[in-house]
């Protein structure tokens, strides 16, 4: 449906039966991605309601040379992205405790015996440089492939690959740390 040419001209037409059906179709994945990136349901909500907007208003800039889902997520994760910097400048100017940098952050769909695995796991995440924490939980938390990250990301594979590689060391090594 995604790819369907017919599909996107009605979207490029403001069809509002067709904008329902990519919403109700892809509104889950946006939303969890911008909720693995953010750690924080609100923030996630916000960006999954601005995705869409992006989406209604620049359809037309949309140019058919990748998946209409990889131009989503590049929407999706620059909007999260924007965010993040947003909370780190109110953070530094107004020094209040920025909600979604807490150590206690869980996913929902975590499981309660996994609780405190993940509560580290998304802690130690947050830490890392954004591009790093882009392609890891594109890579190992949605299940994405490296050319479809390197798609959404526009960077090449190999380039792609390094930041899972750091992501994964730099995660390896402060998990262990905790550990001691």
């Amino acid at each position: 449906m995604l790819n369907d040419p017919d599909f996107i001209n009605r979207l490029r037409n403001k069809d509002e039966v067709s904008f329902n059906r990519l919403f109700s179709e892809t509104k889950e994945t946006i939303y969890n991605t911008a909720l693995h990136l953010l750690q924080n349901e609100s923030e996630a909500k916000d960006v999954t309601q601005e995705v869409f907007v992006e989406v209604f208003l620049s359809i037309d800039r949309f140019l058919d040379k990748s998946a209409l889902s990889t131009w989503m997520y590049r929407i999706c994760i620059n909007k999260s992205l924007e965010s993040l910097r947003k909370q780190k400048r109110r953070k530094r100017f107004f020094s209040v405790a920025n909600p979604t940098n807490e150590a206690n952050w869980v996913h929902p769909g975590v499981v309660a015996e996994q609780k405190d695995t993940a509560r580290k796991l998304y802690a130690a995440i947050f830490k890392l440089k954004p591009k790093e924490q882009v392609a890891f939980t594109l890579f190992h938390i949605q299940g994405f492939s490296q050319k479809q990250i390197a798609e959404i990301m526009k960077q090449s594979v190999p380039a792609v690959e390094t930041q899972i590689y750091r992501a994964k060391q730099k995660l390896s090594r402060w998990l262990i740390n905790q550990k001691e």
